[in-house]
This record gives C-alpha cells, structure tokens and sequence, in this order.
C-alpha cells in the first residue's frame, strides 16, 4: 500500500482473543524489536516489511528478500509467527495499559530492568531466556 494511502489502522491482528490495530511504522518497528529478540535477521526495510507481512498474514506468498523466503520455507515458520505476534501483542498491552494509567512501573535494580504491576499483581517479566531463538538454517524442502 502507497505510504499517502495508509490510515492509522493499517494493520489490525487478533493474537489470543485479543485485537490491536496497529499504524504501519508502529508495527514495522514492534515487528523489528520482536524479530531481533528472537534471533531474526534484520537489515533493510524490505526485510522488515517481510517479516511484518509474515507476523500479519503468517506466510509469505511473495517474499521481497532472501531472508523473507527463507523464514517463510522455514520447518518452524508457524512457531516464528506465533513469537513474533506474541511478542508484538506484549508490546503493546503493555504500550496501551501505560497510556491509560493502569499499569504500575518501577525499575527493579537488582534485575537491571523495568517491573510492571496491573490491579496489585506483577506482570510477568520478559527475560533474556524466555523466547526461543530461530535459526534459519533448519528449512523444509519445497518440491
């Protein structure tokens, strides 16, 4: 879509009974930070927009890039688009939760990261070992 066609709710994604409308950099950039979490190449920006077109639609019929076809012919390809819609829905509930006041923030020192409480209840921390990383090495055949 031409970038003077698009709206403030150019992507919208159901993950988990939730659905996030989302502007088209917003997602790019939430799709970016999910993908380098996970071990996903990044690079220039059709990589990105193969990776947000994959973590939207959950293939690729056309991948821009190498490393698009690549994930999209990958044996785990519905486990990367299921972290990386993971990862981006996390963003933002937490994103939303922050602009509305309803999540409590403090900087836990000890961990060296952000603690985040909703209703008196800690929200689950996301740590460095808690997301699975992807090597594109593993491909399925395609005959």
């Amino acid at each position: 879509m031409p970038e003077s066609n698009r709206t403030a709710a150019d992507v919208t994604l159901e993950f988990v009974g939730l659905r996030y409308a989302f502007a088209h950099t917003d997602f790019g950039q939430r799709v970016a930070a999910a993908a380098a979490r996970l071990g996903l190449p990044d690079g220039p920006d059709a990589v990105i927009d193969d990776l947000a077109d994959l973590t939207a639609h959950g293939a690729l019929p056309q991948p821009r890039t190498e490393a698009g076809a690549r994930l999209d012919s990958a044996d785990d390809r519905d486990l990367i688009v299921y972290w990386l819609r993971k990862l981006v829905f996390r963003s933002a509930w937490i994103d939303e939760r922050l602009r509305d006041g309803r999540l409590g923030v403090d900087f836990d020192e000890a961990r060296g990261r952000f603690a985040f409480c909703v209703d008196g209840y800690e929200v689950p921390p996301s740590l460095d070992g808690d997301v699975p990383t992807f090597e594109l090495a593993r491909r399925r055949n395609r005959q």
